[in-house]
């Protein structure tokens, strides 16, 4: 017969559910009724040395309203912030959001790659916290919403926040405690967490991190991991870990949501991995598993309702 203390957690796990039900209930129906007035002002340059800009979607919402960063996808080598124009709009007039979508370099053969793709998104978040005011938004409520190569990016930023430990800089963040947390939300779409999982074996095989899923193996079998780090794992182990979200996880990493399908590009292990380091580490994670080969924006019927849900109830504070 289950104890006591056994019917209590049953009760207790089944009311939380309930709460999140009835919550995602919530967003759909005002999803379907409400759409905030969108301002979009193209091509706000964020830093001119490299030529990079953004996108910043300005919504009628009450004011002070969160702010959410959109980071584009594309093997972290092609790829723009107008791939995700449609997503900032609708996470603007939907969630009520400042929506900044920002670009990163992208070339490889010139100065891209790593670290420079991170630190391009880390200097955007610098900027957007410093500006968010002037477009009504809250410089302290500050999310990030990647897809594929842009929510590796945006997991790193939700760990490490403005620090740049290859670099052997000194911390530009403190990062212990949700008062001084620069990122408060992390949304990743199909993220590469594992690179050195994604790489061709050195004798030719598929990357082992696919498991024999084959449109994994396919796209992951050109070296588009070694063009973006550089290196191989054997020529740089320390750059494949630095470039990895689970060696930077932490309690001070920003509470996070990840989509991700079951046979697609980006393997599935390596996010019920980061899933549980993170929940280990004490802090908010949740997997979203959709069935079949939907990658990043094509699981967005799946999930979207459910990242409003948590977007607004990190960032939105008293009008959540």
């Amino acid at each position: 017969m289950p104890s006591k203390s056994m019917k209590s957690t049953g009760r207790a796990e089944k009311a939380a559910a309930l709460v999140v039900a009835l919550a995602l209930a919530l967003v759909a129906t005002e999803s379907g009724r409400r759409r905030w007035e969108v301002t979009v002002r193209q091509d706000v340059v964020f830093d001119p040395h490299h030529a990079l800009a953004a996108d910043v979607y300005v919504p009628s919402s009450p004011t002070p309203r969160g702010v959410v960063l959109v980071v584009h996808g594309g093997g972290w080598i092609q790829g723009s912030r107008r791939d995700v124009s449609a997503e900032s709009y609708r996470l603007a007039s939907e969630g009520g959001l400042v929506t900044i979508a920002v670009s990163y370099r992208t070339d490889v053969t010139a100065d891209g790659g790593w670290p420079a793709a991170l630190e391009d998104v880390q200097n955007a978040l610098s900027w957007v916290r410093g500006r968010a005011s002037e477009w009504g938004g809250d410089p302290d409520r500050v999310g990030l919403v990647g897809f594929s190569a842009g929510g590796h990016l945006a997991l790193l930023v939700g760990e490490l926040g403005l620090d740049r430990p290859w670099a052997d800089q000194p911390s530009r963040g403190e990062r212990p405690g949700r008062a001084s947390r620069l990122v408060d939300a992390v949304v990743a779409w199909s993220p590469p967490i594992d690179l050195a999982a994604l790489v061709p074996t050195s004798t030719g095989g598929p990357p082992p991190g696919c498991r024999g899923v084959r449109i994994c193996e396919s796209f992951w079998s050109h070296p588009i991991v070694p063009a973006f780090v550089g290196c191989t794992p054997a020529q740089c182990p320390h750059s494949y870990s630095a470039a990895s979200p689970l060696t930077h996880v932490g309690a001070g990493a920003a509470p996070t949501l990840l989509v991700n399908g079951t046979r697609e590009l980006t393997p599935l292990e390596p996010a019920r991995r980061l899933e549980r380091a993170l929940k280990s580490a004490g802090v908010e994670a949740r997997l979203v598993v959709v069935e079949g080969e939907g990658h990043a924006n094509s699981l967005i019927r799946e999930a979207w309702t459910e990242m409003l849900v948590f977007l607004r109830r990190h960032l939105r504070g008293g009008d959540a």
